[in-house]
């Protein structure tokens, strides 16, 4: 599908690009036409996107927003262009220049580049490529932080993480942008125009470097609006910003001005129409995937000299990321692309010794970012997978049940204590002791060496007595604290085996009584919708038993048959006294595996829902 969108896309832009040039020509007739490129990018990018969500099974939704930006931005576009096309140029009455009594004195080089940098600041601004970098911006603002930000239950920090990559669609149209205005003249025929003025190539070059204040600029905005709708808009994430935050964002927007360094060399040097978009291309897929893709395991031992480092989804208390020395590495990258952009023209000692300076920042980042984790880091990071307990809060929900977890990701312990207690209080005095406790959820692979040398396997099982507890606030089956806390009181798995195959219940009456137990403490709506399958008509009689439906990445745990799922539902209709009454009286019984559920239902005063569906176990999707 990618594939067949991506010449749409291009030919999209390059509409785009057509009718985007009267922006950046000199008789402008008005600031309404430098909105054109910005609303065409905005209307460019929603239609891109509409296709594969329309097309997507359950898109709907987004698919409705997305088809509304567009219409607002082609109607803005449209209302622009009739501004623009009925505004009416005043002529200017012309006299000549009073004669001069002294010679002007010459402007130095500085001052000239800084007067150039503010005109090729506007003509990057209101150009077609980079007014699709702006929709591209807009598109992230409405679906990270509107449409998904209530799903989005992780930390600060991971969010904060995700911001280079936030920021690639911006900059890689920012090079094109910025090549097109280096070339520019040569494209109008102007060359020996430029050639003929006093001022230096090399001091138009330093202008077209200078407008990297306009991304740099608009990146900053970008970030301050996204984050302040995340604030709004994502009450789920947890964890407190730091230091690390600030270098990620701050890599992000640097990024714009190495977008703009590499499209103003490129233009020096290569004035070959389409050498940015080779340029981006092999940046964005082929060098970032390979640097990203340097070990097979999680971790990733050169992520940190990438444009757009891989998120690896650990919690924050098990990671120290170079961060401090990406950003010196993007910093010392953005110099030497830009020496080499001055280059082309100017090569002398200054030249060579600026050139000097920022390879050795380049090394010395680069050398930093990649070196091995500090011993204090690696012991601590260790210790803590090894023995959490002793890095923990815990509170109690009854004498039976425990919650704890890294200060870190205190902001959970009130949410999951006050949804596990109810599910807690039902658990009868035959049932042991459990403690719901933070663990490291990854494997060895993703750990850095330094810290895999001090672990075993053993060191990442759980205890006897404990519960998995993830890092976020889901509330969905596969990660919601309440069913595992029911799931692990009958000895129930809470996540797939090794070879990603769910346990079947089909028929046992434990796996009703852990449905009625998860459910405790949920509306009522909540309760039935967490008892019925996601696919109940489907004649497979997996999906019928199955509360998740298969999907990449998700697995489920367990797989109940239609009946049972009948069966928990007819638990749920009855008074919760009674049913705790029953459970409790026989738990060792229904917590035997041999027991079926239509032992279970009688005692219930409930008719039996058998003969059940004969459910074979297969293979979650990995992601």
């Amino acid at each position: 599908m990618i594939v067949l969108l991506v010449p749409v896309l291009v030919a999209v832009l390059w509409v785009a690009l057509v009718r985007g040039r009267s922006a950046t020509a000199p008789d402008r007739p008005g600031r309404a036409a430098s909105f054109g490129p910005m609303l065409g990018g905005v209307a460019a990018v929603s239609l891109f996107l509409l296709v594969p969500v329309g097309f997507s099974g359950d898109g709907l939704g987004l698919a409705v927003v997305l088809g509304g930006i567009a219409l607002l931005a082609l109607a803005g576009l449209a209302l622009t262009r009739r501004s623009t096309g009925r505004a009416a140029l005043a002529e200017r009455p012309w006299s000549a220049p009073a004669p001069a009594t002294s010679r002007p004195a010459v402007p130095r080089a500085r001052a000239v580049a800084l007067a150039l940098g503010r005109v090729e600041s506007r003509q990057l601004a209101t150009g077609p490529w980079f007014g699709v970098g702006i929709g591209f911006c807009v598109l992230m603002i409405v679906l990270f932080g509107f449409v998904w930000a209530g799903e989005d239950s992780h930390t600060w920090v991971g969010a904060i993480q995700l911001t280079p990559w936030f920021a690639h669609p911006m900059v890689g149209l920012v090079v094109l942008a910025a090549h097109r205005c280096v070339t520019r003249a040569a494209r109008d025929g102007a060359d020996e125009i430029f050639d003929a003025c006093p001022t230096a190539a090399e001091t138009r070059t330093a202008g077209f470097l200078l407008s990297a204040a306009t991304p740099l600029v608009t990146l900053a905005v970008f970030f301050a609006v996204l984050e302040i709708a995340l604030t709004v808009r994502a009450p789920l994430l947890h964890g407190a910003i730091g230091a690390d935050s600030v270098a990620d964002v701050l890599a992000a927007v640097l990024l714009g001005a190495g977008g703009v360094a590499l499209g103003v060399a490129l233009g020096r040097w290569v004035r070959f129409g389409l050498a940015p978009l080779v340029a981006v291309v092999a940046i964005g897929f082929f060098i970032t995937g390979v640097v990203n893709g340097s070990a097979r395991g999680g971790w990733k031992p050169l992520a940190a000299l990438s444009t757009a480092p891989t998120v690896n989804n650990l919690s924050p208390v098990f990671t120290d990321r170079p961060v401090w020395w990406h950003l010196l590495w993007l910093a010392g990258l953005t110099a030497v692309v830009a020496v080499v952009a001055v280059a082309r023209h100017r090569r002398d000692r200054t030249v060579a010794v600026a050139g000097a300076l920022a390879a050795a920042v380049v090394l010395i980042a680069g050398i930093g970012a990649t070196r091995p984790l500090p011993a204090g880091s690696a012991a601590r990071i260790a210790d803590r997978i090894a023995s959490p307990e002793a890095h923990q809060n815990c509170r109690a929900t009854t004498g039976r049940v425990d919650v704890c977890v890294f200060p870190f990701h205190r902001a959970l312990l009130g949410p999951v204590t006050e949804r596990v207690a109810p599910v807690a209080a039902e658990l009868p005095a035959a049932a042991a002791p459990l403690v719901l406790r933070q663990r490291f959820d990854g494997d060895l692979g993703d750990l850095p060496p330094e810290v895999r040398r001090k672990l075993t396997e053993v060191d990442l099982a759980p205890r006897p007595g404990e519960v998995p507890l993830g890092f976020d606030q889901g509330s969905e089956v596969g990660d919601d604290p309440g069913f595992h806390l029911a799931f692990a009181a009958l000895d129930l798995p809470t996540e797939a085996n090794e070879e990603m195959l769910p346990a079947v219940l089909a028929g046992e009456a434990r796996g009703v009584v852990a449905l009625w137990l998860a459910t405790r403490g949920l509306p009522a709506g909540d309760a039935a919708r967490a008892t019925t399958a996601e696919l109940p008509g489907s004649p497979d009689a997996f999906d019928r038993g199955s509360l998740l439906a298969a999907s990449a990445c998700v697995v489920p745990a367990v797989v109940w048959s239609a009946q049972d799922l009948a069966a928990a539902r007819a638990l749920l209709a009855l008074p919760e006294s009674d049913v705790a009454g029953v459970i409790s009286d026989g738990w060792a019984r229904w917590a035997d595996p041999r027991t079926g559920t239509d032992d279970l239902l009688p005692a219930l005063g409930l008719p039996g829902v058998g003969p059940f569906d004969v459910v074979v176990a297969r293979p979650g999707q990995p992601c």
